[in-house]
């Protein structure tokens, strides 16, 4: 789970996605490599995180364009859905959290997890309506108003990267290292449909003489048709403004999406030479030609170097033809319900023969077995382990399946517990407990759907491959057990004998898909013999909105200092949260603590919160049906006065889910 190939991948595929992002900080996936940088790990990884990190250096002029739109407007370079396409029926919600936008124009589908684990796929890629096409391959498909979901398969070099139709995206030349070439030549990378425009802006990148107006910006423009292909034109304007260091001239080049190859290429009303391929191109003063292969068509197009001050105007003639039908994404194969094995991390660990760890029963290869010690004198007791699964998840049931050679009828586990817990060492009952019978097959464990971190799982005893009636009629035998009894000697612990797995997968629970659910505490009625403790999106003290260090919160409930309010859940419910703290109309008079109960288990404990302070909490309630949240251990110099509020307190989960307000 751990092994150098895992971080390595883990390594690189954490690389890809930051490729995206205007800071990059290279992160180790918590390998214990001596080195970890991108140079460091062996191929392919090597090829892999070297060519990201030069396509994030050709696309520096379109995130400092992004950047310096910050700077004027305040709009995030990275963003989600809700900025761009704030109609989209997910923008508010956590759908799709696992992917973002750079700009407007490329969306980016981090992919997180291995390859082993997902098969090679990245599921449920979220596209927002309206046109896009696929980076690496040229694939483009249309969403709707709702957006449409699709699944990429992907290899280790593929980061599924999309560019929204009509994009113009900036690109400079490829470079190993910073200043390696000159910046004499900008490349745009063309998506064309229908009228769009980009400024490209520049300074010398190096000092802040900008903020004295040391910069210039340059108008694209691109037409091409609404629908389907036919003549494209691009006209790129004289730069404006001016900045040390700046080149008077520089080449203009085009790589233009198309499936048809131009009849013509014309600057500025003048025919250019069309030229056999990429060499050819490079070492020409000017032309182009086109790729067939490359992303299903493209176009290349290099103009000599020309001055900056002065417009082109760039018409590629592409015979008209109708919108091609959407390219084909097929759905991934279904993974099943067992976690990942990526996703799991041994926290204890069983007396594991050499070279047969827990691990293998879960590596999704059942020629490889998990065996405990041999030794049948080592008396152990109990065979038992912990497995983490790095996140809350809910489950409902195991498999597991014995060796599978000639000998499957040894070390089979008969008895067992189940447990499940957030926190290790902290079990309580066992969650199943029973017998398995004695098959060559794969068996399950069924339990109610239950929510935790870790599980821990307990062999109490082995099965006997002879059958369990096989000494019935040894009269010694029958003597001993007088009946169902048996000898134990309390000092001792149990003998069980060696087991053997070759796999053991840990079931997550799936529920139906419904669509997504939001409700506000203060939207659900609330008891009459709570109103003198709760007040509904307004403060308790001086009847006024909500608010916390004079920001306002325009949903909520204010509380006093001693306060209960108990909630009873139906459905599958996930998540609660809320902004909590101590309100402004009642700063001065001190501080308290939040709690969050699930019946006699806590689930949370803020501490002492003070004005101006403010706590987030977000926790996963599924699988509970109460909630009880208290403020208590006033302080401060009027603790009777304390007042706090449960801001934005709202439950999260599916259509159906209800919840209500218990009256005390």
């Amino acid at each position: 789970m751990r092994s150098s190939a895992a971080a390595a991948e883990t390594y690189t595929r954490d690389l890809q996605w930051k490729a995206f992002t205007p800071v990059l900080m290279g992160m180790s996936g918590w390998s214990s490599n001596a080195r970890k940088h991108p140079w460091w790990f062996d191929e392919p990884y090597r090829s892999i995180n070297r060519d990201y990190l030069k396509l994030k250096m050709r696309l520096t002029p379109y995130m400092y364009g992004l950047t310096y739109e910050a700077a004027q407007t305040g709009a995030p370079p990275v963003r989600g859905l809700m900025w761009d396409y704030p109609q989209d029926p997910h923008a508010r919600d956590e759908a799709y959290k696992y992917q973002f936008l750079l700009g407007r124009d490329l969306l980016v589908a981090p992919v997180y997890r291995s390859q082993a684990a997902s098969r090679g796929w990245r599921r449920g890629i979220h596209l927002p309506a309206g046109r896009w096409i696929d980076y690496w391959d040229g694939r483009s498909v249309q969403a709707g108003a709702a957006g449409r979901e699709l699944d990429r398969q992907v290899d280790l070099a593929t980061l599924p990267l999309f560019v929204r139709a009509g994009a113009i995206v900036p690109m400079h030349p490829s470079m190993l290292f910073d200043g390696e070439k000159p910046l004499d030549e900008i490349t745009f990378d063309l998506y064309p449909q229908g009228d769009s425009q980009y400024t490209l802006y520049e300074d010398d990148g190096t000092t802040r003489r900008y903020e004295q107006g040391e910069s210039s910006t340059q108008q694209v423009r691109m037409s091409a048709p609404g629908q389907g292909s036919g003549p494209v034109s691009v006209r790129i304007d004289a730069v404006q403004g001016q900045y040390q260091g700046q080149l008077p001239q520089r080449r203009y080049a085009l790589r233009v999406l198309s499936r048809q190859a131009p009849r013509a290429v014309s600057l500025d009303g003048r025919a250019l030479p069309k030229l056999a391929d990429a060499a050819a191109l490079q070492g020409a003063g000017e032309g182009w030609y086109f790729d067939p292969e490359q992303r299903k068509g493209s176009v290349h197009v290099r103009t000599a170097a020309i001055d900056i001050r002065a417009p082109l105007q760039l018409t590629l003639d592409i015979a008209v033809a109708k919108a091609d039908a959407d390219d084909a994404y097929p759905a991934a194969p279904a993974l099943g319900r067992a976690l990942p094995a990526d996703s799991l991390l041994v926290v204890n660990r069983p007396a594991e023969e050499p070279g047969h760890a827990l691990e293998k029963a879960f590596d999704d290869d059942a020629n490889t077995w998990f065996r405990s010690v041999r030794n049948q004198a080592v008396r152990t007791g109990a065979h038992e382990w912990t497995i983490g699964f790095g996140e809350r998840k809910l489950i409902d049931g195991i498999e597991l399946a014995p060796r599978n050679d000639k000998n499957w009828k040894h070390g089979q586990i008969r008895d067992y517990e189940v447990y499940l817990g957030d926190s290790n060492g902290e079990w309580g009952e066992p969650i199943a407990r029973g017998q398995l019978q004695l098959k060559q097959e794969m068996q399950r464990i069924d339990f109610p759907a239950r929510a935790g971190r870790l599980l821990r799982f307990r062999a109490l005893s082995v099965q006997n491959p002879e059958g369990d009636g096989a000494s019935a009629t040894d009269p010694m035998v029958t003597a001993a057990q007088a009946g169902a009894a048996r000898a134990v000697d309390a000092l001792q612990p149990r003998d069980v004998g060696p087991i053997a797995l070759s796999s053991f997968h840990i079931l997550e629970h799936q529920q139906p898909e419904r669509p997504a659910q939001q409700r506000y505490l203060s939207e659900l009625p609330l008891p009459a013999a709570l109103a003198a403790q709760v007040r509904t999106d307004r403060a308790f003290r001086g009847e006024q909105a909500l608010r916390m260090n004079g920001l306002l919160f325009r949903r909520g409930l204010g509380v006093g200092a001693a306060s209960r309010i108990d909630l009873r859940l139906q459905g599958q419910w996930r998540l609660l949260r809320a902004d909590l703290g101590i309100d402004d109309a009642c700063r001065a008079a001190g501080g308290l603590q939040f709690q969050v109960w699930s019946g006699s288990r806590l689930l949370y404990d803020s501490g002492l919160v003070k004005a101006p302070g403010v706590v987030k909490p977000e926790l996963d309630i599924r699988g509970l049906s109460s909630l009880s949240l208290r403020t208590l251990g006033a302080q401060g110099s009027q603790p009777a006065q304390v007042c706090a509020n449960w801001a934005n307190a709202v439950l999260i989960g599916q259509e159906g889910d209800t919840a209500s307000i218990l009256a005390p």
